[in-house]
């Protein structure tokens, strides 16, 4: 589903620089999207050709899609990232697009079905952005998917009330053979995602926690879980810092990254809610203070939280963020730092048990960024 980043992102990163123009685009997309969502899920009625032809479709309008860095900085919710969120959205659909063409059409949907955890990432970076009713549409051919595909979605298209609700009932409820525990976790992670970092909730965030605790399903590990999410929501609640400049935020989000490496919990791991709260404050410094001093160490910051928080369906975002950091403040201390986590990313992509073997390409790649992010 990364390809939905193409409605709910990019729409927000070029839309003002193409006036009408554009939002023919979007909506072009948009109608091409909702055509194709049927077809990423088991149907003995679906055919390859028709499925081809929805490819073929998509991927013609996201050559259109502009990703220019200028265009990233008009917007309100301007994040030093959103450039190479949207560039990586148009490598993914040419990729599903040469699949078809390769004659490989389960590649091609597997491609876009693993995305969805990407599109979360982004879609609950902050409250910032807009509701994307039309989106509802999709929801029909989204029946016969997975409770915890459909809570995906829900939350990649910005449903976060949904969310949250369908996320409770299955707390509370007694058991549902369909949601394996794995999906129940999965799903009670977006949830928090979604009222710490969407919502800034604190009581939703504290009332999600307690029925994790108190629910006939959930497991041990996440009961267990629970009880460092309610110490560290309810460190939350007492604190009422007002954040008045980009030291401020800057210091606070320093404070609970240095906390949650340390695994400040007596039950060690599941720093979750300090993470989050970091890429919170990260996040609102980048969008209120886009010039600071600190643009750099907070785009590294937030690098490393993602890459803390990866069970929780941020993917790969902290690559985008360490790429970020290098070409925002290049031949610098932070930026050197930045390279090291990113190689160390990359490289551990193409980890086996053979070994390392990491593609010539991508060592091209790795070289030009080492010699941009080098300190002076």
């Amino acid at each position: 589903m990364r390809f939905l980043l193409a409605v709910l992102l990019i729409g927000t990163v070029a839309a003002g620089a193409e006036g009408k123009t554009w939002q023919g685009k979007m909506r072009d997309l948009s109608n091409a999207l909702s055509e194709a969502i049927p077809f990423l899920y088991p149907d003995p009625s679906q055919d390859v050709k028709g499925l081809n032809e929805k490819v073929k479709k998509i991927y013609e309008i996201s050559k259109g899609l502009d990703v220019k860095f200028d265009h990233a900085q008009k917007v309100k919710d301007f994040d030093p990232a959103l450039p190479y969120l949207a560039g990586m959205l148009k490598q993914d659909i040419e990729r599903a697009y040469l699949s078809m063409q390769d004659g490989n059409p389960e590649y091609a949907k597997a491609v876009i079905r693993s995305s969805t955890a990407y599109c979360i990432a982004c879609h609950t970076r902050t409250k910032e952005g807009v509701e994307y009713p039309l989106l509802s549409a999709f929801a029909q051919p989204l029946k016969k998917a997975s409770w915890i595909t459909r809570i995906e979605f829900m939350a990649a298209s910005r449903q976060f009330d949904a969310v949250l609700v369908n996320v409770m009932g299955e707390l509370a409820a007694s058991g549902n053979p369909g949601i394996s525990p794995m999906d129940l976790e999965r799903g009670s992670r977006i949830a928090l995602s979604v009222a710490v970092r969407v919502k800034k909730d604190r009581e939703k965030a504290q009332f999600l926690a307690r029925a994790i605790e108190k629910s006939p399903t959930a497991t041990f590990s996440m009961k267990e879980g629970a009880k460092v999410w309610k110490a560290d929501i309810s460190e939350w609640q007492k604190d009422k810092t007002k954040y008045a400049t980009d030291e401020d935020l800057i210091k606070a989000a320093r404070a609970l990254v240095t906390k949650a490496r340390r695994g400040s919990s007596p039950l060690g791991g599941h720093d979750e809610v300090k993470y989050l709260r970091a890429t919170v404050l990260l996040h609102d410094l980048l969008r209120q203070y886009p010039l600071s001093e600190f643009v750099g160490e907070s785009l590294y910051l937030i690098g490393q939280s993602y890459d803390s928080l990866q069970d929780l369906g941020t993917w790969s975002l902290q690559d985008v963020y360490f790429l970020a950091c290098i070409d925002q403040v290049p031949h610098t201390k932070m930026s050197d730092q930045c390279y090291k986590e990113y190689e160390r990313s990359i490289t551990l992509g193409y980890s086996g048990s053979s070994g390392v073997h990491v593609p010539k390409q991508v060592k091209k790649h790795l070289e030009t960024l080492k010699l941009k992010a080098a300190a002076l």
